[in-house]
């Protein structure tokens, strides 16, 4: 995976409504006028960005991946005797990406003879479908490493921002392994309110919502510590689906139970506690009932 590191563009940000804005033609972006590349200082602040990431960024060795920032670098002194920063960098790297592997191209947005944004890819010593756990640690070290060279760079440099693939990936499983407390307890409260609802009944409302709760803590022991599985997007989906299941299956049983026909439940020749049958007859004929169709 890799991580680029985004100078000269702002992102607007979506509200909580904009859902799918990226499919309507509206342009999401902008230039930063305040980023130029020409200044030294700015150049100065590009360069300490990547060269001073922290070991906890999982960035690769700049000796083996290096960026086109570092070749820049190299070039200026070994083509144009010129140190770097370079104080003509807008016409300087023209001809760099002249001399050089076209493909450098791909990380600089010209606007007329001016370099209006710039792009600098970091690999990283993780791979796409790298840990959640490893994965997520590497972004807030990210977070943490950016937010902290604007704070100290040049006022033409001050706005990077850093994007990943593997950042969307980590962001979307965390968010999702987050909520998924969350929605249990909505969905247990929901599935007590409706059992309630149609069974008039706290204590058969109750009982069934602690069968669901037993049911979804059998299954994560499961998962968790005798599989030993990672809790993913899957597992937390699997859980959810599952979850839906066990509430459809009480709710039924508990239903048929409470409006057993009174035939069913009651007999003349009855001996020994009354109530006690009675709520063995009602949970038979909910079993004979409905159960066979579950």
């Amino acid at each position: 995976a890799q991580v680029s590191i985004i100078y000269g563009l702002k992102v607007r940000e979506l509200g909580p409504f904009e859902m799918f804005a990226q499919a309507n033609n509206e342009q999401l972006w902008e230039f930063d006028d305040l980023f130029d590349p020409g200044d030294p200082w700015a150049q100065r602040s590009m360069l300490r960005m990547v060269e001073q990431l922290p070991d906890t960024a999982r960035a690769t060795s700049r000796l083996f991946q290096p960026t086109w920032l570092g070749v820049y670098e190299a070039w200026l002194s070994l083509s144009t005797e010129e140190r770097f920063p370079s104080r003509d960098f807008h016409r300087s790297i023209k001809r760099f990406l002249y001399e050089n592997d076209p493909k450098l191209a791909a990380n600089f947005l010209l606007h007329g003879d001016r370099v209006k944004a710039v792009r600098i890819d970091v690999q990283l010593a993780l791979s796409r479908s790298a840990p959640l756990t490893p994965a997520l640690e590497a972004m807030e070290a990210w977070d943490v490493h950016v937010a902290q060279q604007n704070q100290a760079a040049s006022l033409r440099a001050s706005a990077a921002w850093h994007t990943s693939d593997l950042w969307v990936r980590v962001e979307v499983q965390h968010k999702l392994i987050a909520s998924t407390g969350t929605i249990i307890l909505i969905s247990m409260l929901v599935g007590f309110l409706a059992m309630l609802f149609f069974t008039r009944s706290c204590l058969l409302a109750t009982l069934s919502i602690l069968s669901v709760l037993l049911i979804v803590v059998s299954m994560l022991f499961f998962m968790v510590t005798i599989m030993q599985w990672q809790v993913g997007p899957i597992e937390v989906v699997a859980l959810i689906v599952f979850l839906g299941y066990m509430f459809t299956f009480n709710l039924h049983i508990s239903h048929a139970f409470i409006h057993a026909p009174q035939v069913a439940v009651h007999h003349a020749n009855v001996t020994g506690d009354k109530k006690s049958h009675e709520r063995y007859q009602r949970a038979k004929y909910a079993l004979v009932v409905v159960g066979q169709s579950l």
